[in-house]
C-alpha cells in the first residue's frame, strides 16, 4: 500500500481509459492535479475496473470503501466526475 509509483506511471494508467480523440484534452487535465489527486482518479479507475470483474458481494465492498475514508472526498469525486465529463463518459457514484 505504501509503494510509490511516478507521477508519468499514474498518468498513463489513467489515460487508458480515455477515447484516442479526447487523450490531449484528458492529459492537460491530468497535468493540473496535485499528486494525491491524481492518485485518488487512478485508485478511482483501477478499483473500479476490478469491482466490474467481481463476483463476490465481499470485493463489492472493499473496492466500495476506496477513497471514502477522508474529509476531501467529495472533492475528489468532484475530479472523477470532470474528468469524466473531460473525456466523454459519464461516472455513476453509488
Amino acid at each position: 500500500m505504501g509503494q510509490i509509483v511516478s507521477r508519468t506511471a499514474l498518468e498513463q494508467a489513467v489515460l487508458t481509459y480515455v477515447p484516442p480523440d479526447r487523450e490531449l484534452a484528458a492529459k492537460t487535465f491530468l497535468s493540473a492535479l496535485s499528486d494525491d489527486e491524481l492518485q485518488f482518479l487512478a485508485d478511482f479507475f483501477g478499483s473500479s475496473m476490478f469491482a466490474t470483474s467481481a463476483r463476490s458481494a465481499s470485493v463489492w465492498k472493499a473496492v466500495g470503501g476506496v477513497g471514502r475514508r477522508k474529509k476531501d472526498d467529495h472533492h475528489k469525486r468532484m475530479i472523477v466526475a470532470e474528468f469524466a465529463s473531460c473525456c466523454g463518459f459519464a461516472v455513476k457514484f453509488r
